[in-house]
């Protein structure tokens, strides 16, 4: 008997003696510019008959808390900091999970990173470019496309590109000189052309690094990866067949042949002035 009237005393000082954590709202900083930080904080409110001392911990590295631990007091609310610096652009989830003595919760928190971000291909190839003994360098012309691939409403700024050769001009190449590439702004989704112009002076298997700085938060620089093959060229011996075309069609082919050793590289195909108002051409595949 006596051992029976102890056993509700025993369930009520349990019941009666325990912190409770009631439900914790979810928490959303919005946007945010990626590797800047924002601040907010859970709100943990403790309905229970004694103190609730409780461990904290969050994922991904995105968030941040405070403290690894808080205490609330019966009755009470506690603030446990969260910060958010976002690691990359678009939304980003991360769960913050509360332990204590009967407590195991879990609290999504989310965000957004917002900013520029530039985009342009990793490697660029001229592939095969000839160099002519005693002659002036052959220029070799390519287009590399640079795009804001950032947030809507972001602004990507690009200044002049850094180019570790003497040979590849990134800009216009005239009168043996570089006009580099003058700073310009992109919008949300904006491509760009940018000029490669390329003078080789060696010969052989070349390969050079064009360096883009700019105000891309989470990637200040990025680097191109350009490379070209340069061989020697031969006199050319061009044969064209036929000898003559009347221009009777919407369109001729007239074909050149080498008829020398090695390779025979073409710069141009000039039209006299009177045929040049009339016609167009264009090498074929």
């Amino acid at each position: 008997m006596r051992l029976g009237a102890w056993i509700p005393c025993v369930v009520l000082f349990l019941a009666c003696g325990r912190g409770a954590l009631e439900p914790v709202a979810p928490l959303d900083f919005g946007a945010v510019p990626a590797t800047q930080t924002s601040a907010l904080g859970l709100e943990l409110r403790n309905s229970g008959a004694a103190s609730l001392s409780l461990s904290a911990e969050v994922e991904p590295a995105d968030f941040v808390l405070d403290s690894a631990s808080v205490s609330v007091e019966p009755g009470a609310i506690a603030r446990l900091g969260v910060r958010f610096t976002p690691s990359r652009l678009g939304p980003i989830e991360g769960v913050v999970r509360l332990r204590g003595p009967g407590v195991d919760a879990r609290v999504t928190v989310t965000g957004h990173g917002t900013g520029a971000s530039l985009s342009t291909a990793p490697a660029f190839s001229f592939h095969t470019v000839p160099l002519l003994a005693g002659e002036p360098p052959v220029l070799t012309t390519g287009r590399l496309i640079v795009r804001n691939a950032g947030t809507a409403g972001s602004m990507l700024r690009l200044v002049a590109p850094r180019v570790d050769g003497t040979d590849l001009c990134v800009g216009t190449f005239a009168g043996g000189s570089c006009a580099p590439l003058t700073p310009f702004v992109l919008e949300a989704g904006q491509n760009a052309e940018v000029s490669l112009t390329l003078a080789a002076t060696t010969l052989g298997p070349r390969t050079w690094t064009v360096t883009f700085p700019s105000d891309d938060p989470l990637r200040p620089e990025v680097s191109v990866a350009v490379s070209a093959v340069v061989e020697p060229a031969s006199p050319c011996r061009l044969t064209a067949q036929p000898a003559s075309l009347r221009l009777e069609q919407a369109a001729e082919t007239l074909t050149l042949r080498h008829l020398g050793p090695g390779r025979c590289f073409i710069r141009d195909v000039a039209l006299e002035p009177a045929l040049a108002r009339a016609a167009r051409w264009s090498p074929a595949a």
